[in-house]
Formats: structure tokens, C-alpha cells, sequence
């Protein structure tokens, strides 16, 4: 998509109560707990206490345009994937966010769905990745009956979004037209960022 003036005009008007409480209310219960250890049950049970701090908080963090090392902190573990689980190569990796973050992540991506029309299907609400298979299938029979010639290329990305420098992202934001406001909220997310590797249980230093 492209940005124009009117989508930028809403993606960054002031934060308001009702998206804090929409974006905790969305956010899935039972996950793994972040550095903070406060689960999102919390904040879901105590909503009308806590949102009107986190929305000076979120207010505050994206008109600086910086979050706290605290905030933007992430917790890396090891979940197990299938085989043998003495080989590195079938642990997958994943960061830990706190509650907190998680919440104001939420809150820009409400905004920005409300305009986004995604042509991916996977990993899509109301969508599958089993379409693509019929989409493939349709293709192959609207060629074989159309006596067409067809050609399907799958380029499969090993883990895309690790290898992509961000300020690739930020630029990318800005060229699709979305103004300095909103990369500003965006960037505040990412810069910044701490982690720190969970070994046995057991946090190792932030770095």
C-alpha cells in the first residue's frame, strides 16, 4: 500500500484510551512470559487501572521517539522443533517480549490494519496457507484446459525477516509515503532494543 495524506492524518492522531483497552483485550492469554514476568492476564483483569498509565507512557515514549531499554527488552529461549534435540540445528530460537511492549505493538498494528489490504495469504486473519495450494491447483488446470503455458516459481526466504537491516524498513516506510510521524513511532519500537538469553531457566547479561 501507499500512504496518502489521509491515512497518515489517522494512523497518527493522539493514542487513545479505547485502543489501549482494545489492543490488551486482543492479546492472547497463555503465553510465554517476557523479562517482566507479568502476563498479559494481568493487565487484561486490571484494564481500567492500568491503561490510563500506559497511555501516558506510550504518549510520552513515541512523541521522544524512544522507549526504554527496559521496555524493548527481549528474552531469547529455545523451543524444540522435531528430531534429534541434541543437534542445535532443531532448536528454533524466539524472542520473549514483556506485556508492555507487546501492548503498544498492538495498538500501531490495530491502526495500520484498518488500511491494509495484504496480498500474502499465509499468516493472514481469514485466511489459510492452504489457499495457496488451490491457487496452484486452479493454475495447473486453467493451463492444462486454456492449453497455455504456465510456469510456478517458489522462492522459499530462510528466515526473511531476520536478515533484513532495519533502517531497510524505515526507508521503505518513507518511499511508500508514510510520513516522519509514523516511522517515528515505528523506529521507537526497534531502537534501542536489549536481550538477553534465557540458559536453564536462567537469564544471562543483558546485552
Amino acid at each position: 500500500m501507499r500512504a496518502t495524506a489521509d491515512v497518515n492524518e489517522a494512523l497518527t492522531q493522539n493514542l487513545t484510551l479505547e485502543e489501549i483497552h482494545k489492543a490488551i483485550q486482543a492479546l492472547s492469554k497463555g503465553k510465554a512470559l517476557g523479562h517482566d514476568g507479568i502476563p498479559i492476564e494481568f493487565f487484561q483483569a486490571c484494564a481500567s487501572e492500568v491503561a490510563p498509565t500506559l497511555l501516558k507512557a506510550y504518549t510520552a515514549m513515541l512523541t521522544s521517539g524512544e522507549a526504554s531499554n527496559y521496555i524493548n527488552r527481549g528474552l531469547i529461549t529455545l523451543i524444540p522443533k522435531t528430531g534429534d534435540c541434541s543437534k542445535l540445528r532443531n532448536w528454533r530460537p524466539i524472542i520473549l517480549l514483556g506485556s508492555v511492549y507487546k501492548i503498544l505493538a498492538k495498538t500501531l498494528a490495530g491502526r495500520l490494519q484498518a488500511f491494509l489490504k495484504p496480498n500474502q495469504i499465509g499468516f493472514v486473519e481469514g485466511r489459510s496457507i492452504l489457499d495457496n495450494v488451490f491457487i496452484a491447483q486452479d493454475s495447473l488446470d486453467w493451463a492444462v484446459e486454456s492449453n497455455q503455458e504456465l510456469v510456478l516459481l517458489l522462492l522459499d526466504f530462510e528466515k526473511p525477516f531476520d536478515r533484513i537491516e532495519w533502517n531497510f524498513l524505515f526507508t521503505a516506510l518513507s518511499k511508500l509515503g508514510f510520513n516522519s510521524t509514523w516511522v517515528r513511532w515505528v523506529r521507537t519500537l526497534y531502537l534501542h532494543a536489549t536481550f538477553a538469553i534465557r540458559i536453564n531457566g536462567e537469564a544471562r547479561p543483558v546485552f
